[in-house]
């Protein structure tokens, strides 16, 4: 059986916030810009991983 349409003004508030939280959409990835680090600089981590074979 198919629901009745309730005009949103009509909803508790309690549904309102669920269909508001459906209809919210997330980010899959985080939107900060990343800066990819430069070649040139000496990192002294990826160094020390390879002479000691880890």
């Amino acid at each position: 059986m198919a629901r009745k349409f309730i005009a949103k003004s009509k909803m508790a508030e309690k549904q309102k916030r669920e269909i508001d939280r459906l209809k919210r959409v997330t980010w899959t990835m985080n939107p900060v810009t990343r800066v990819k680090p430069s070649g040139r600089i000496y990192d002294r981590k990826k160094y020390r991983a390879t002479a000691y074979g880890e």
